[in-house]
């Protein structure tokens, strides 16, 4: 990968169109109409110098699309007779009450590669990304950067081999992409069981295009109020592997949406933190939510990594700038990789492609997003004291446990002690378990405000006692005295918090 300097001032300009100024607006345009349309007009314009509100955005854009398709009558006619449980989702939902219809979004040309003939219509089963950005082109394009979008990537790694060859690819195909998705395919016209249904994601749709709406906005109702759930996101963050949900719930969080979820105002359009409800916030609140406050205003994102500052998801825990590129293209870049962050007007040489950076979001400019939406009901002196924590149990797995860790597995790897092959010895099952689980469980408990059953006990408790009685006993057997003494006083000795084993193995050998 190489970046060649091309540096260059940019800057996002924002029209801010005020309430005052629409009414005025509107009132100059009425000056030709009857006296009594000008004098509602400035009553108008006196209640909004004095209680000035907000304009709630416009998503989709009419003028662009149509939709109540002809064709689509017939298909709600006969779907209320054959499948009424579908029907009433669409009719109560902001689809059905807005009259788009069944063809409006399973609409399709002969020549698509998923197409099919369904009772005269030419349609697809699957609604894509693709389809839906005709009407919702914004959340669309903010998906296609997030880290939910590589979904299906990840699955490529370590735990797609634990899955497809150790376990069995049946095993993953009801399993693992439930939540991640993969790519779908078409088997003689007609969509694969093997890889569908499947609403994982990060799917991959025969149109070419990534992700799945309905993970997260379940088909057919599609409503705000269900996707803005903790249990939404619950559904694949959960779990003994990355309890999110588990956390948030024992939290002071989720205790406060758990005793005012009726207040919580879910169904609202706009939903606007401090303003539309302020008792809890959720998993939407934080990573996806709009914020409007005295120290800055954040919009609606389906980038919801964007406000990360950490990637707690692997072995070793980094902090990572976000890059997005001209073309819409976003990606989290390691503060302290091999490669140097880019900067703003800099042409990434990638895959054989080459990306001008737009913007970048470094650590602390990520951080500060997230700190606008904790400050709507924590003071900046309680978010700064947060983020502190924070740091310092994610720098104590790393430094202590998860590097020197790594470090050791590597060691034994190179002097032939262990095979290149993943999950042929004990040792790496036991490794795997211990960042995989009670490192995961550590870092998202303390990320999440957990209890410390998260933090603590099924945290960085095990994370030490696996480290100490399992993984160092193991490494021990393995490499011989000899070679473990060279280990561990390579990888281990001088670390702080690790003293107190050396001296307790004094005079062992």
């Amino acid at each position: 990968m190489t970046r060649k300097s091309n540096s260059k001032a940019r800057g996002n300009n924002k029209i801010l169109i005020s309430k005052v100024e629409m009414t005025m607006a509107l009132w100059r345009k009425s000056l030709g109409d009857l006296i009594s349309h000008i004098i509602a007009g400035a009553l108008v314009a006196a209640f909004c110098l004095v209680f000035p509100v907000e304009v709630a955005a416009v998503k989709v854009d009419a003028s662009k699309v149509s939709w109540d398709s002809p064709k689509g009558k017939k298909c709600k006619s006969c779907h209320r007779k054959e499948t009424p449980g579908l029907w009433n989702e669409w009719h109560e939902g902001a689809h059905g009450k807005a009259d788009v219809n069944c063809y409006d979004c399973h609409q399709a040309d002969k020549d698509d590669v998923d197409h099919i003939k369904h009772k005269g219509f030419d349609i697809a089963v699957i609604v894509s990304p693709s389809d839906c950005a005709r009407c919702h082109e914004t959340e669309v394009n903010q998906f296609k950067g997030s880290h939910h979008s590589k979904a299906v990537a990840i699955l490529d790694g370590i735990d797609n081999f634990l899955g497809k060859e150790i376990v069995g690819a049946t095993a993953v195909d009801t399993g693992c992409i439930v939540c991640h998705g993969s790519t779908v395919k078409i088997e003689d016209g007609e969509l694969d069981p093997a890889t569908w249904p499947n609403t994982g994601i990060g799917r991959v749709n025969p149109d070419g295009s990534i992700g799945s709406c309905t993970a997260c906005h379940t088909r057919h109702r599609f409503s705000k109020a269900q996707a803005r759930q903790p249990t939404t996101c619950g559904r694949c963050h959960s779990g003994d592997h990355q309890p999110q949900l588990e956390s948030y719930n024992s939290s002071k969080h989720g205790m406060l949406f758990a005793a005012d979820r009726e207040k919580m105002n879910l169904e609202s359009d706009q939903w606007i933190v401090g303003k539309d409800y302020y008792d809890a916030p959720t998993c939407t609140t934080c990573h996806m939510g709009q914020v409007k406050g005295v120290a800055g205003d954040l919009e609606v994102t389906h980038d919801v990594g964007e406000r990360l500052s950490w990637n707690l998801r692997g072995e070793v825990s980094q902090k990572e700038a976000l890059v997005i590129y001209e073309n819409g293209d976003r990606e989290s870049w390691p503060e302290d990789g091999d490669e140097d962050v880019p900067e703003e007007g800099d042409e990434v040489e990638k895959d054989g492609k080459t990306r001008t950076v737009a913007q970048v979001l470094g650590v602390e400019a990520r951080r500060e997003r997230m700190t606008l939406v904790c400050i709507n009901c924590h003071s900046e002196i309680y978010v700064k004291a947060f983020y502190n924590q924070l740091d310092s149990l994610v720098e104590l797995y790393n430094e202590k446990f998860a590097k020197p860790g790594l470090a050791i597995m590597t060691d034994l790897k190179e002097r032939g002690l262990l095979t290149r092959q993943d999950f042929d010895e004990n040792l790496e099952w036991i490794w795997y378990e211990l960042w995989r689980k009670a490192g995961r469980n550590a870092r998202s408990g303390i990320a999440m405000t957990a209890t410390a059953e998260y933090t603590w006990w099924q945290g960085m408790y095990e994370v030490a006692k696996r480290f100490y009685n399992d993984f160092l006993p193991e490494v021990e057997r393995i490499a011989g005295d000899q070679v473990y003494k060279e280990l561990t006083e390579k990888h281990l000795k001088d670390i702080e918090g690790h003293q107190w084993y050396f001296e307790a193995r004094k005079g062992k050998n």
